[in-house]
């Protein structure tokens, strides 16, 4: 990981550091408690499993996009690809959970404004925004659509379109249920194929 791989005659080696300017305490905590547990431990009555959720005002649902988009961030930044791996699984969890709302509009612009358009994480995103979003209020339509296009990035309007294209053509044909689900799998990164059918395999039992 090279947020642990710095070269030994580095002023940071000598002074026994390491500078990350851009990473908040926070962030870098629940890095730290990863790395030794696996998990993103729960700090108070915070969780960023929705499995932990058991009272109302544990849905803080400002601070669980915020900490679960700046570890995405740093381990994308850091190349550290398990914890990529594991963000998004908590990611998934978290955005398909009944309790929790759609991604709000200035949180989808901050993650696009982060990541590459190739990120996995901006694709759940837009599938996530395909599936579950429904307006039942015509009348409030045009005022959504005013938001939308002032705040949301035009790579998020553009993948949004496409998927709905995409779900559309799959849905006339026969291949793909009204109900769908989306799978976690979709969203990793696979080293191999044989790595990918296993994890697609093991999506589907869940």
């Amino acid at each position: 990981m090279n947020v642990l791989r710095r070269v030994k005659d580095t002023q940071e080696a000598a002074e026994n550091k390491i500078d990350l300017p851009h990473v908040e305490p926070e962030t870098m905590e629940l890095f730290i408690d990863w790395l030794y547990t696996g998990r993103f431990l729960a700090h108070g009555n915070f969780s960023l499993y929705p499995d932990d959720w058991n009272i109302e005002y544990d849905r803080n649902n400002e601070k669980r996009e915020k900490d679960l988009t700046n570890l995405y961030v740093f381990g994308d930044a850091q190349d550290v690809p398990d914890l990529r791996h594991a963000t998004i699984n908590a990611f998934f969890e978290y955005l398909n959970h009944a309790g929790t709302p759609l991604p709000s509009l200035k949180w989808t612009a901050d993650i696009f404004s982060r990541l590459p358009r190739s990120s996995p994480l901006l694709q759940l995103l837009v599938d996530v925004d395909c599936r579950h979003y429904y307006c039942t209020d015509k009348d409030n339509i045009g005022h959504y659509e005013e938001r939308v296009i002032a705040k949301l990035p035009l790579d998020f309007l553009v993948a949004v379109y496409a998927r709905h294209g995409y779900v559309l053509g799959k849905m006339r044909i026969g291949e793909m249920d009204p109900q769908y689900k989306l799978v976690s799998c979709d969203y990793h990164e696979h080293a191999t194929q044989k790595k990918r059918d296993e994890c697609a395999k093991n999506s589907e039992q869940k």
